[in-house]
């Protein structure tokens, strides 16, 4: 959960490709929030944390493909309507963001399976690739 918060994000995922030996696999989080329905909560969070680009999985996969990057794979976290609802409501109030973060986790862990499907791209990104 880094890439986000880089204004040339794109320029850091290519030094990353070139850096990577023959085979060399990236993985990361980022950011996403696309599960989240309010637009307060997600400005909110965008200035709490000083976000300066959400992601989604097509735009995150079709950037490393264009890069070089091969078996790229994109897996939304946190998917749940849930998890989605307790993080706004945990941005709206101010909530600490590592304690909510556990929380929603594991909340995710435990609902993901019964809401497997519904929900959308997920709050965070798990994305990976090989050079």
């Amino acid at each position: 959960c880094v890439l986000e918060h880089i204004p040339d994000w794109a320029s850091t995922l290519r030094e990353v490709h070139r850096v990577l030996k023959p085979g060399g696999k990236l993985t990361m989080s980022v950011d996403s929030l696309a599960t989240l329905e309010s637009a307060e909560a997600v400005e909110r969070h965008r200035k709490a944390y000083d976000v300066v680009r959400y992601f989604r999985p097509d735009e995150i996969s079709g950037v490393l493909e264009k890069l070089g990057f091969r078996d790229v794979r994109v897996r939304p976290l946190l998917r749940s309507r849930l998890a989605a609802r307790w993080f706004g409501v945990g941005i709206g109030n101010d909530f600490h963001y590592r304690y909510l973060e556990a929380v929603l986790r594991y909340v995710a862990l435990v609902v993901n399976e019964w809401w497997r499907g519904r929900g959308g791209d997920g709050v965070y990104l798990l994305v990976s690739g090989r050079k």
